[in-house]
């Protein structure tokens, strides 16, 4: 079983509807095969994401079985109760911490 596989369920064991992602290659390109690809690694492998995003087992095993190496996209919103905030930078969660954000909350670091 792949690592991709092994976060995609844990996810969905939350009840996060997950999706796959395109990853992108060690020189940066993005393994959609586009050469305008501008979101590399960061932009759905499936058609219709929003509404195919799921936590069937089945499924997300389907998926990762074929594209192993694949990113997890989860679909926010109200069927996954969840809600992410875009907070960029010591300003932005600065402005976040000023509005009710917790200081302590899960978060995530991108590149």
């Amino acid at each position: 079983m792949s690592r991709m596989l092994d976060v995609a369920l844990g996810l969905a064991q939350r009840g996060w509807r997950v999706f796959p992602v395109f990853p992108a290659n060690t020189d940066g390109r993005c393994t959609c095969s586009r050469d305008t690809c501008h979101k590399p690694g960061k932009h759905p492998a499936i058609k219709g994401w929003p509404t195919n995003a799921t936590t069937d087992e089945k499924q997300i095993h389907t998926w990762w079985e074929q594209w192993p190496r694949h990113n997890v996209g989860i679909a926010t919103g109200h069927e996954s109760n969840l809600l992410v905030l875009d907070a960029d930078g010591p300003q932005g969660q600065l402005e976040a911490q000023q509005r009710g954000l917790p200081e302590r909350t899960p978060s995530v670091r991108t590149g």
